[in-house]
């Protein structure tokens, strides 16, 4: 009987993970998002927000009340202290819902693909529970100018955002498949499509 292959997939910022994530949802595997969990755990009424307003103030508010994301990460990509605060309120938050949602997926089927998709998967040491691991990539001055175009960014800001994470190199070290997306859209599918094949034959040997 086939097993359900658990993957992560993981990038430096504005290297085309959530691309990538889409690709494999959309050829068959089950994808959970952490960057969509981590922006709902810290919504109104949902577990971190209160901790993370009180660590940080009010001034990072709207005017309705939710985090303003631009005005928190304007002050965890300037410190590091703050942005190890950030993370240490977030992330077992993220981890228990991201565990949530495997099991749910694993009680539904018992066979397929689950796809991971996390940021800073190396950097919080999460890697290690996957039996792949999927790095994406892309030259850096690609991946420089994609996050200043997404996200208005001057080039030391944009800069200042690559560095707070782990180096691409080091990840891709880690990964047991890479993709790299300096490409056209149409490379970057082949690309995952091929990994994808390889990492159902690996399914479809595991038993349940």
């Amino acid at each position: 009987m086939r097993g359900v292959l658990y993957v992560g997939l993981t990038g430096g910022i504005a290297t085309g993970k959530s691309h990538a994530a889409r690709v494999f949802s959309r050829l068959g595997a089950h994808v959970v998002d952490c960057d969509e969990i981590a922006r709902e755990v810290v919504q109104q009424g949902k577990p971190a927000y209160h901790e993370i307003v009180k660590t940080f103030g009010r001034e990072i508010l709207r005017e309705d009340g939710e985090i303003d994301r631009k005005k928190l990460a304007d002050i965890i990509f300037h410190d590091a202290e703050a942005r190890q605060k950030l993370n240490g309120i977030v992330h077992p938050h993220i981890f228990d819902e991201e565990a949530r949602r495997v099991i749910t997926i694993k009680e539904k089927y018992d066979a397929g693909i689950i796809v991971v998709d996390a940021a800073l998967m190396i950097e919080t040491g999460i890697h290690d529970r996957f039996d792949k691991l999927v790095v994406v990539h892309c030259h850096p001055k690609i991946q420089l100018e994609r996050i200043m175009y997404r996200d208005s960014l001057s080039e030391e800001e944009a800069g200042s955002r690559i560095q707070a994470q782990l180096p691409l190199d080091e990840k891709v070290k880690m990964a047991h498949y890479t993709v790299d997306t300096s490409g056209t859209y149409r490379e970057t599918r082949l690309q995952i499509r091929k990994i994808f094949q390889e990492l159902l034959k690996l399914a479809q040997q595991q038993d349940c």
